[in-house]
């Protein structure tokens, strides 16, 4: 039965990506409305089917109707006739709306799979809206105000909405690169988000009047794109969808550095290149690098205190015995070396004191090596009480024990 699912699964997804280019092939609006409308038809069906069979996450089912609601919603004001602009400033918040929800769901199922920080993601995915926010500024937005009939606060509403996808494509590749073992379901996910932003993409160059693009070729990545979705809770493996998953011991961090550094580095150097043409675009520019700069800036710091409080806890474990948390052998060598360098100038004859425990071994062999570690942390806290607060107390190996005094001036004081 699991198997046989996945394989309907996957001839899901392989319909969408060929009806698809069907829909480019389409010299009919009306042929592509009615594909468009058995593609969400179909969403619905395999989406209440795949809850019913595969039991996914009950979280999964708030996403889906959330979605659903603000995109039908979006394109049932977006298509009545001659909407004022009230209409096309609602059709695009329903739009944004949508972003910001799969941004959302993104962010905890890369969360919940890879492991990484809140801070880590909300930071890195940050820089790289902010830089793609710049470029559709400069590039898309700004050109357009002028050359296109609409209220400034749809062309910033659209702007937004191309931001926070931008947020949603970092927080999918972040979920590739992190996640080891990345399941079909995670696949099928991307593939419904990636063709969903292509689309968004589309829309955005030909609404700056750029260039011009057909509508057969505006609403082609979306077909897929409900497919694809429909192909994700079809398949059996979306039940572990938002479960914790294994991660790799090495993290491929060099495409995630790779892409927040294209993310500054690209944007500075359009706005560079391209004069600010008006007072909005100017000032927009200068807000939009000031937040980059505070960003990137917060993040390079949370950074490295992430990076010296991991080194700490390295040092540590490597100088500290697990058990008893007490210096290891090694750390006792340094505070040896350091009290004999340290005597010849204060006139002072370290003291070192070695302990053991009699018949360990047969505590050991009798109660079980529980009870023999239960007996080596009764010890290490006993000596650590007893003695005085300038001494060092640590386990060098098994039952054996030290305790130094760097300061004694004899060793009837040390004793």
């Amino acid at each position: 039965m699991r198997k046989s699912f996945s394989q309907v699964a996957w001839a899901v997804a392989a319909i969408g990506v060929v009806l698809g280019f069907v829909h480019l092939l389409l010299p009919s609006s009306t042929a592509g409305d009615v594909l468009y409308f058995a593609a969400t038809v179909q969403l619905a069906v395999c989406v209440v089917s795949g809850y019913l069979i595969n039991r996914p996450d009950p979280r999964t089912w708030v996403v889906v109707l959330f979605v659903a609601l603000f995109s039908v919603a979006g394109q049932i004001l977006e298509s009545s006739s001659n909407p004022s602009d009230g209409l096309r400033v609602a059709s695009a918040l329903c739009f944004l709306a949508v972003q910001v929800t799969l941004a959302f769901a993104l962010l905890v199922v890369t969360l919940r799979r890879g492991g990484n920080s809140l801070i880590n993601a909300l930071g890195d995915g940050l820089i790289v809206a902010l830089g793609i926010w710049i470029l559709i500024w400069v590039l898309l937005l700004e050109p357009s105000i002028d050359a296109v009939n609409e209220p400034a606060a749809l062309t910033a509403i659209r702007g937004a909405t191309l931001a926070v996808s931008t947020v949603v494509l970092f927080l999918l590749v972040s979920l590739l690169f992190t996640d080891a073992h990345r399941t079909p379901a995670v696949w099928l996910l991307a593939g419904a988000i990636g063709c969903a932003l292509l689309g968004d993409l589309l829309y955005a160059i030909d609404t700056s009047g750029h260039v011009s693009i057909g509508q057969s070729v505006l609403n082609a990545p979306y077909i897929p794109s409900l497919f694809f979705a429909s192909a994700t809770f079809l398949h059996p493996s979306v039940r572990g969808l938002t479960h914790r998953g294994s991660t790799r011991q090495r993290r491929p961090l060099l495409g995630r550095l790779v892409l927040t550094t294209a993310s500054l580095i690209v944007p500075l150097m359009v706005i560079a290149a391209i004069d600010p043409t008006s007072t909005l675009d100017r000032f927009v520019r200068t807000i939009s690098l000031g937040v980059l700069a505070a960003a990137v800036t917060t993040r390079v710091i949370q950074a490295v205190r992430e990076n010296a409080r991991t080194q700490a806890i390295l040092i540590r474990s490597a100088q500290t015995d697990p058990l008893t948390q007490l210096p290891n052998r090694n750390l006792m060598i340094e505070h040896v070396s350091d009290a004999l360098e340290n005597s010849w100038r204060a006139s002072h004859r370290p003291t070192l004191l070695f302990i053991d425990v009699d018949r360990f071994k047969n505590i050991n062999d009798s109660l079980g090596h529980g009870a023999g570690d239960d007996v080596l942390v009764a010890v290490s806290k006993r000596l650590a009480n007893a003695v005085p607060e300038r001494t060092v107390v640590g386990r060098i190996s098994g039952d054996e024990f030290v305790v130094l005094d760097p300061v004694s001036a004899g060793y009837n004081e040390a004793i």
